[in-house]
């Protein structure tokens, strides 16, 4: 099982989860693209939304992170508070969706090399 996995389980039990860039956890592996995990909670989201969000918030990081409610509350996205503009893309590489030129693959590697403190962040904090 992956630490990012057992950082989302201490929110609640999971019905699913999709980490992107997949492979994140590997790391010799380099992506091009920030972080960012899509999870459903089987007993609904709310109280899991409100305790990620709350610890969230109090992450001092490279990069400020968000958590929000998507597919109609159903499922909860954490992403760099910079992409949220672009979350309805996040099908497709975020930062390429921007068009934002200052989206890059440095932002990305950032993005990814705080993802890692922030989940340490998350795990020490619960």
């Amino acid at each position: 099982m992956s630490p990012i996995v057992d950082v989302l389980k201490r929110f609640g039990e999971i019905e699913w989860y999709v980490i992107r860039p997949s492979g994140l956890a590997e790391e010799k592996t380099v992506h091009l693209a920030p972080p960012w995990i899509t999870v459903r909670y089987r007993c609904g989201n709310a109280a899991a939304f409100q305790n990620l969000s709350q610890c969230i918030s109090s992450y001092k990081g490279k990069l400020k992170w968000c958590v929000l409610e998507v597919d109609c509350k159903k499922n909860l996205l954490l992403i760099p508070e910079r992409l949220r503009q672009h979350a309805l893309f996040i099908d497709q590489n975020p930062y390429e969706a921007s068009g934002d030129p200052e989206i890059d693959e440095s932002f990305a590697q950032v993005a990814i090399e705080d993802f890692t403190s922030l989940l340490r962040f998350l795990f020490e904090s619960l």
